[in-house]
Parts: structure tokens; C-alpha cells; sequence
């Protein structure tokens, strides 16, 4: 089993491509990372059984109001500034075992603001299962639906602030592809 790699393209919500010749604040990009990072955050511990104890707050956005294992959280591989801005991310092996990749996906479906091809994201997600090995299959159909997850979790109002968080950035993901890593990355 490998990692799975998520490469996510923005623009600004104008239409705007990111690329070498326009300047991005930094406030704009440092809020988009922790937002994503946010978003894994929520879905990890509504959805990992090693979390079950975990009760969501508004402690929930403080820097160490998240008490996950660095075998669930993401790590960054890439940053392209080229037209148009992209970043790579990486769930790691134990993560990706146990389907969190599938329920990031739906998370990333469900953000109001970013204009994700879905149909693209079907073709994905169909190429996602057929690239699981069995044990991940037995996982993700184990696995509850994203919302029903974060509802009897008590996390459905955290996922809804991660929205609308992202609704007010200026920068909305466009494109999404995903795919597996052959490279282990050290756990």
C-alpha cells in the first residue's frame, strides 16, 4: 500500500489564475493551508475510532486544540507558483488504510466555494476504488458517509465553520486530482 497524493489548482474567486506574475499575499495562502488542514483535522477525528473520545469545541481551531497523530495529518509535497497555483498533499499510509482519503474527497466536494469539475471527481474516485487493495475496500465500505459521521460526532457546526471559512477566502480550489504514491514518505 502507498500513500495517496491529493494536487489541488486555485485561482481567486475573480477568475484569476494564480500564476508568475501575480502576487499573492501571504495571509491568503497561510489561511488556505490551515484551512485544509483544518478540514483533514475534522474528518479524521469524526471518522477514526482512535478519536471516538474526542469531544469537538471551540477548541477545535486553536493550534493545539487537535490532539492528531502524525500518521493522519497531511504533509505538503509540492507548491507550484506557477500559472496557476497548485499544491500537492500527502496522506500517509496509515491514513490512506483506513479511507481517509475517501472522506477528504467528500469533504472537498461538499466546500460551497470551489468549483471542482465533479464529474471529473466521479472518474476519480471509481479510479480511487479500483485501486484499492482489498483490505482498503473493506475499510471504505466500513466507513459512514461523511455526514453522518460528522453528525453523530457532534462535528456537523466545525465542518460547516471549515465551509465558511473557505467561502470567505480568495483563493477556491479548481481542479483536484488524486492519485497513489510510490514513494513512502516516514511515518
Amino acid at each position: 500500500m502507498s500513500p495517496v497524493k491529493f494536487k489541488l489548482t486555485f485561482e481567486e474567486q475573480n477568475g484569476t489564475q494564480i500564476g508568475i506574475n501575480k502576487v499573492l499575499q501571504l495571509q491568503d495562502f497561510s489561511s488556505l493551508l490551515y484551512d485544509i488542514d483544518l478540514l483533514n483535522d475534522c474528518i479524521v477525528l469524526s471518522t477514526l475510532k482512535d478519536y471516538q473520545e474526542f469531544n469537538f469545541s471551540h477548541y477545535f481551531f486553536y493550534r493545539k486544540g487537535r490532539p492528531i497523530q502524525n500518521t493522519h495529518k497531511l504533509y505538503l509535497n509540492s507548491i507550484s507558483r506557477n500559472s496557476p497555483l497548485s499544491l500537492e498533499v500527502i496522506i500517509p499510509l496509515a491514513a490512506a488504510g483506513l479511507g481517509i482519503p475517501w472522506m477528504l474527497l467528500q469533504g472537498f466536494e461538499k466546500i460551497r466555494s470551489w468549483r471542482l469539475n465533479h464529474k471529473k471527481l466521479e472518474l476519480e474516485v471509481e479510479k480511487l476504488k479500483l485501486d484499492n487493495q482489498q483490505r482498503r475496500i473493506e475499510n471504505l465500505e466500513r466507513l459512514e458517509s461523511l455526514d453522518n459521521a460528522l453528525r453523530s460526532r457532534g462535528a456537523d457546526s466545525i465542518f460547516e465553520s471549515i465551509n465558511r471559512r473557505f467561502d470567505k477566502s480568495n483563493l477556491i480550489a479548481t481542479d483536484l486530482e488524486i492519485y497513489f504514491s510510490i514513494d513512502d514518505i516516514e511515518e
